[in-house]
This record gives C-alpha cells, structure tokens and sequence, in this order.
C-alpha cells in the first residue's frame, strides 16, 4: 500500500466517528517516525499536502493530526503554516489546535518558540489557556534547562 494511500485512510473520518482506528493511528505515527529518522521531510511534506484537498482538512480534529505529524517529524515551520492557514479552511482554532501547535513545537526542539507562542497566541485570538498550555510549557522550558 502506498505511503498515501495509507495516510489518507488514517486521516480519513467515519461518519460515525472522528477517532482514527488505533492501529492506523499506530501505523502513521511509525511511518512519519520512519520518514523523519530518513531525513525524508519531502515526502513527509508531498503526504500531507495531498490531504489537504479533502474536504475533512476543514474539521479541527482532522487538522491538528496534520500539525502532530508535522511536529514529530521535526518540521515545526509546516506545522506553523498549517496553523495559519485553519480560518482560510474554515476551520475554528481553539485551545485544542493551540495545544498541539505548542507540542509540535516541543517536539521539534524549538524550545525557545514556545515561550513566544504562548505569549503572542492566546490574545491574539482570545484564546484561553488550559492546563495542557501549561503543561507543555513547562516541558519546554525543563527540556531548555537541560
């Protein structure tokens, strides 16, 4: 099965639900950790982008997979961009999106952006932090000091 044809049946969501399977889940998470530990961020890049043009790119749940992904293959600048584009999609930002912005951030070692994030973010779109905002800055700023 094409690494597409895999990620698009991952990202895809039931009707009945808007939980991927586990195991595909699994199984996404491991190729993007396979990609990354190659240094494939282009085809990481060529996977997500096809996504887009489906119309669940528009629900939320479905896009912060997107920025995850994104953020576990250390490629926090996609990540951001997908952020930005969510209103021109139609699609509300939250705290959930927030939250995962900040994960995506952390994990793709950019410490030192979380802070700012942070800061900038919840007033710039009255967002309200939550407790996971807090959490994941705290992460971050331990991960620094180390």
């Amino acid at each position: 099965m094409s690494f597409c044809r895999l990620l698009r049946r991952a990202f895809s969501t039931a009707a009945t639900t808007s939980q991927p399977k586990p195991t595909t889940a699994k199984s996404i998470r491991a190729i993007s950790a396979d990609l990354a530990n190659v240094k494939r961020f282009r085809v990481i890049d060529e996977i997500v982008e096809d996504q887009k043009k489906y119309p669940d790119f528009s629900d939320e749940d479905f896009t912060v997979r997107i920025i995850s992904l994104y953020g576990k293959a250390g490629m926090f600048d996609n990540a951001g961009k997908v952020y930005d584009e969510m209103p021109q999609r139609n699609c509300e930002r939250t705290v959930l999106s927030f939250n995962v912005l900040l994960g995506a951030c952390v994990n793709s070692k950019k410490f030192d952006m979380v802070e700012k994030i942070f800061r900038d973010v919840p007033e710039k779109l009255s967002i309200e932090p939550d407790l996971v905002s807090y959490n994941t800055v705290i992460k971050a700023s331990c991960k620094i000091s180390n």
